[in-house]
């Protein structure tokens, strides 16, 4: 937080955050809410089993977490709902661009985020696709348990 403060100073930010469930989500909360040109708080969930559910941390906030300077706070749910929906209050906010969406967390919810910008990225070979587990939204949960034959 401290280099964006640096990187944009005066810039408000409008933050899209999502966090794996076993982490320190206070701390993280913390740390987010602390900072002084933080104006909202878009928080979502990864569609990975390990995410924490976005109302859960929307909790946290409210319960733990003085939201300081804060304007807005909402759990959106979906990583793509959120991006989008952040995206759609800094227009709406500051027509000029002045404020600046940053999302951050986990790394569940970097390439869900990067595919609502509109990041056209290179796909696994239908090999690696086929043992990772083609049908699933994320190659992680294809090594959960599976019944046995």
């Amino acid at each position: 937080m401290t280099q964006l403060e640096r990187t944009f100073p005066g810039r408000p930010l409008r933050i899209v955050a999502g966090f794996s469930r076993d982490k320190d989500l206070g701390g993280c909360l913390e740390l987010i809410t602390a900072a002084k040109n933080v104006r909202a708080l878009h928080l979502v969930q990864a569609s990975h089993p390990r995410a924490a559910p976005a109302q859960e941390i929307l909790n946290l906030v409210m319960e733990r977490n003085d939201p300081g300077d804060v304007e807005a706070v909402a759990a959106e749910g979906s990583v793509t709902t959120g991006v989008h929906a952040a995206l759609q209050a800094t227009g709406e906010s500051q027509p000029s661009g002045g404020e600046i969406v940053v999302v951050c967390g986990s790394v569940f919810i970097m390439s869900e985020a990067r595919e609502a910008l509109g990041f056209d990225e290179p796909k696994d070979s239908d090999v690696i696709s086929e043992v990772a587990g083609r049908h699933l939204r994320n190659s992680q949960e294809s090594f959960l348990e599976e019944p046995r034959k």
